[in-house]
C-alpha cells in the first residue's frame, strides 16, 4: 500500500518508485549494487516476471533512468539467465591454476 511504502521509504522515494515502475515495490531484498550505483532487488513472492528489478542510480535528475547502464552480468540475473547474482558467481576461468 502507499502508506506502507511511505513509512518504509519516505514520500520522495515512493513517488520516484511510482514514476519509474508504475508500481510500489517495497518488499524486495537488496541483492547487490553495481559499479554505477544501481541497486538490484528480488522478491520471490512477487508475480512471476516481476520478482527481480533494478532501481537506477538517479544522479541525472529526479526521474532519470537509462536501462543501457545495466551491465551484461546484472542483465543476465534480472532476466533469469543466471540465478546467482554477479557478485556471488564464481568464474572458473579466473580461478588460480595449480599447474596439474
Amino acid at each position: 500500500s502507499f502508506q506502507k511504502a511511505v513509512a518504509k521509504r519516505g514520500v520522495l522515494e515512493t513517488v520516484k518508485s511510482l514514476a519509474q515502475y508504475k508500481d510500489l515495490r517495497i518488499d524486495g531484498k537488496l541483492i547487490g549494487t553495481d559499479a554505477l550505483g544501481n541497486k538490484y532487488y528480488e522478491d520471490p513472492l512477487a508475480i512471476s516476471g516481476r520478482e527481480r528489478w533494478v532501481e537506477m542510480n538517479r544522479n541525472h535528475g529526479l526521474f532519470h533512468k537509462e536501462p543501457t547502464q545495466i551491465s551484461p552480468e546484472w542483465h543476465g540475473w534480472l532476466h533469469h539467465i543466471h540465478d546467482t547474482p554477479p557478485e556471488k558467481r564464481v568464474h572458473p576461468e579466473y580461478e588460480p591454476h595449480d599447474g596439474t
